[in-house]
């Protein structure tokens, strides 16, 4: 083949391939857009990062664009504003915000729930034998496991923990170094705290799920899940279908792949390869399943502590649990 030729040849190649590229991003810029706010920091960008390096919005026809956010208030001011179409919230805040006249809506994704834990050293006869003792408690006096861990000593062992323990309310990473540095026995942390705790040899005392269980409540309720208004979502009914369905994925994947964990635990900033494996091990075992009927019962029963518990100060004008709060299209 002559010269001319092999221009005309390589002319050829590269018009098909500029063709190609245009009829891609084309395609691309003309999916509709799920604009999701999330906590820079969140342990909810793992699952980001699963989709985005694996395409899975775009093949499920759309494109998902993660917008940072730097605290849990931002994002309620984001959604609020329309910044963003969905958030990572709890469904005791969308009751509230039903109550006082917002159309937000919950689909339940997480289970994954922090608990109580121990100095090694610390001796307990029950989950509640802490008469005298200094307790750490991140979340704020409204933090819904320390709400319902105190509804828990009443109902099970007659125990006020408010009044036989001095509490000191505290963000949680700063509650673990203090743990850490033997300035505070015990504490209620986040999960993902909690098993940075549980590697450096703590002792997990009981579990938001025990103490849901304990209370007598069956059904495992998931107290996280993506947040949208209902209005947003009754007007694009596919296209909810299709982010939720790609958050599942990812949440599978992470699920089942070891490999998806190696490439991801720089996002954990696991200190070490015990925090490490606490994570993952913390993650999975909080993998929630099916929501229905049994769930929003339980849900329902979980509301009516926290609100005898918690007062306006956590639920504002919601008594009860309002309709409306889980998103269970038919």
């Amino acid at each position: 083949m002559d010269s001319k030729a092999i221009t005309r040849a390589t002319r050829s190649v590269l018009a098909v391939i500029a063709l190609c590229l245009v009829s891609f991003f084309s395609a691309a810029a003309d999916l509709p857009v799920v604009k999701v706010g999330v906590l820079k920091f969140g342990t909810i960008n793992w699952e980001m990062d699963v989709i985005k390096r694996y395409k899975l919005d775009e093949k499920n026809g759309f494109d998902l664009e993660v917008i940072p956010l730097a605290a849990k208030n931002a994002s309620s001011v984001a959604l609020q504003g329309g910044a963003v179409d969905v958030i990572f919230s709890d469904w005791v805040w969308v009751s509230r915000q039903r109550a006082a006249g917002k159309t937000y809506t919950l689909s339940p994704t997480s289970a994954t729930a922090g608990g109580l834990f121990a100095a090694a050293e610390i001796e307990m006869s029950s989950p509640c034998d802490l008469d005298g003792a200094e307790l750490g408690i991140a979340g704020g006096s409204v933090d819904k496991t320390w709400l319902m861990y105190q509804a828990y000593c009443k109902a099970t062992e007659n125990r006020d923990i408010s009044a036989i323990t001095e509490q000191q309310f505290v963000a949680p990473p700063l509650l673990n170094k203090l743990m850490m540095q033997q300035k505070l026995p015990v504490g209620i942390n986040f999960w993902h705290y909690g098993a940075r705790l549980k590697a450096a040899g703590f002792k997990p005392v009981i579990s938001l799920d025990e103490i849901v269980s304990g209370l007598g409540i069956d059904a495992q309720v998931p107290m996280l899940g993506w947040v949208f208004d209902e209005k947003w979502a009754e007007e694009n009914p596919k296209l909810v279908s299709a982010f939720l369905n790609t958050s599942d994925q990812a949440r599978q994947i992470l699920q089942t792949s070891d490999e998806e964990w190696d490439i991801i635990r720089p996002l954990t900033k696991a200190e070490n390869d015990a925090v490490f494996e606490a994570l993952r091990s913390a993650y999975r075992s909080g993998f929630s399943g099916t929501f229905g009927a049994e769930q929003l019962n339980a849900a329902t029963q979980i509301f009516d502590i926290l609100a005898k518990e918690g007062g306006p100060k956590l639920v504002g004008k919601s008594s009860t649990l309002s309709d409306g709060t889980f998103w269970m299209p038919q």
